[in-house]
């Protein structure tokens, strides 16, 4: 078990560390004012805070106004920016569409301009105080020190963040000896168990807590975020650790920081990367194995589980975006075989992010697509016709997505002229138009509907009630319309064979309507969806006896 202890270094985003791993009476608070320039440090002689310039910080020695020197550590308390961003900019916006109605500033009533210049003020205030509390790696200043707490063989590391405590520095009550005061927040990564991350609350240290559950972040931890509490130095010495165990050194993206960098340890200690891909589509690695998580070979076995087969270039660019892995599986489902293309295509997706919205199509539709395409060309003229569907030339991302659904679900019913133009051209918005205009036409024709002998049966005659079945869309259209529902929508549903609409009327007029699973009563509604009653009732329930037809309640 090693131990490590370090402390901000004064004005900085660095840490460095300490031999003594506890926090003393050799910390000297100084109070930082971004936008008057000025530090203050609390001098125990007058029990005060003293004005101190930063030419008299020498070292590790502070010098008051008075000429005491203390010694020991500063510590840095930034001013806590109170006012809200937001509620600035919208009343700077608000003010500037005045300012651009008026012909000039000399229009401007003189109430609005001096609150437009306030607001203004206000604004650059925020931005000098938000600036001065955060560091250059955007952790709360606020944080003043960590401990880190590590084994090698058990994969654990136990972090303990110390934290200025903002309810007694920033109450008018504060009067420190020499020590600020601080809370302590502990995060344990159990990297070898696959993300047993726990965070101890506050009361009570034996108390634990799933850290990734924002329920508890919201309730327990409402004053800080994990974004803002994860100095990367401490970050970096988890992950040399992990580098060390394994033996090897694996590379960090760039967008692996504070929770997320978190949860990559947790679930993929030796290719923390991988956590990009399972938050991107939790689905494809949601039945990965926890075992094959903890491996040190823990890309390989991804692959095999992606049913893809790594090369070098595919693995170098992994380290650069990890999402290259679905890209190229994509890619590989379509159909694509050429390695030099794939490849352009996996470096493009690095460099533009257009290019992973590849992934964002309907997956399905677009391996149909694009595999019926590759039937009639080139692989380098597939990809530009994709390409052009990316860069949003003709057709916005929305329309080139709905178009190419459209295409995968009435591709056994268009014709071979449609399949033509869409084989030469590719995703056109003229193509699009065409198949909108089919899909209109396919669901509004009157699809004919085929009953087994069993089905038939049902149709009686009992006190006046005719019970027929729905032969067909059109009369389904009809009921929906007589009766104010929504049967017309199950066109799909009856034809699919996954229920069977029956409805009564007497003499012409639709009293009833129901929907059938087999021998289940779905759904049995009188006009405007009301349920059945007196007669319409007695006499439902008579049909239903007579067919062996079970009614338990309404599903929808």
């Amino acid at each position: 078990m090693a131990i490590s202890f370090y402390l901000r270094k004064y004005g900085t985003s660095s840490f460095f560390r300490l031999e003594n791993p506890v926090l003393d009476e050799k910390l000297v608070p100084i109070k930082t004012d971004a936008v008057e320039h000025t530090e203050k440090v609390f001098c125990p002689l007058h029990k005060e805070w003293e004005n101190v310039s930063v030419s008299e910080l020498e070292g590790l020695k502070v010098v008051t106004s008075c000429g005491k020197i203390l010694e020991g550590f500063p510590v840095e308390i930034p001013k806590f920016p109170l006012e809200g961003r937001r509620n600035i900019k919208d009343c700077l916006q608000k003010l500037e569409s005045l300012k651009k109605s008026a012909e000039g500033l000399r229009k401007i009533p003189q109430k609005i301009l001096s609150n437009y210049m306030m607001q203004k003020e206000k604004l650059e205030i925020l931005r000098v105080e938000n600036g001065n509390f955060y560091d250059d790696a955007q952790c709360k200043k606020d944080i003043i020190g960590f401990q880190l707490d590590t084994n090698e063989k058990l994969l654990v590391a136990k972090l303990d963040y110390f934290m200025l405590d903002r309810k007694i520095i920033d109450s008018s009550v504060f009067n420190p000896k020499i020590t600020p005061p601080c809370k302590r927040y502990t995060i344990l990564l159990k990297m070898g168990e696959c993300g047993k991350t726990v965070v101890p609350s506050e009361q009570n240290a034996n108390e634990f807590y799933d850290w990734r559950e924002e329920r508890y972040v919201r309730q327990k931890c409402e004053e800080i975020s994990f974004d803002s509490m994860l100095p990367q130095d401490a970050m970096a010495q988890i992950h040399a650790l992990l580098n060390a165990y394994a033996g090897r050194s694996v590379t960090l993206n760039t967008v692996l920081k504070g929770e997320l960098l978190l949860q990559g340890l947790c679930d993929y200690p030796y290719e923390p990367n991988m956590i990009v891909i399972e938050n991107y589509r939790k689905t494809i690695l949601g039945g990965f194995p926890k075992s094959d998580r903890i491996s040190s070979d823990v890309y390989n076995k991804v692959c095999d589980y992606l049913k893809i087969k790594s090369y070098p270039t595919l693995r170098r660019l992994f380290y650069v975006n990890p999402m290259v892995l679905l890209v190229y599986r994509l890619l590989t489902r379509i159909g694509f075989k050429d390695l030099n293309i794939i490849n352009t295509v996996l470096n493009d997706s690095v460099s533009n992010a257009s290019v992973l919205r590849l992934l964002d199509f309907a997956e399905a539709a677009l391996v149909l697509f694009a595999n019926f395409l590759l039937g009639g060309h080139a692989e380098r003229t597939v990809w530009y016709m994709l390409w052009k569907m990316l860069g949003e030339r003709e057709l916005n991302f929305t329309d080139a997505n709905d178009g190419i659904e459209m295409f995968a679900q009435y591709f056994n019913y268009i014709d071979d002229e449609m399949k033509k133009s869409v084989m030469k051209d590719g995703m056109t918005l003229y193509n699009h138009d065409m198949l909108a205009k089919f899909s209109l036409d396919f669901n509004n024709r009157d699809l004919e509907f085929l009953y087994t002998d069993d089905q038939l049966a049902l149709e009686d005659e009992i006190d006046g009630y005719h019970f027929e079945l729905a032969k067909n869309s059109g009369m389904l259209r009809m009921l929906g319309s007589k009766l104010h529902n929504c049967v017309a929508s199950y066109t799909q549903r009856v034809a699919g064979g996954k229920c069977i609409v029956v409805f009564a009327h007497v003499e012409g007029v639709p009293k009833l309507c129901i929907e059938l699973r087999e021998n289940i009563v779905w759904q049995q509604r009188a006009d405007r969806n009301e349920n059945p009653e007196g007669k319409d009732l007695l006499v439902l329930k008579k049909w239903e006896a007579k067919h062996n037809l079970v009614f338990i309640e309404n599903r929808y």
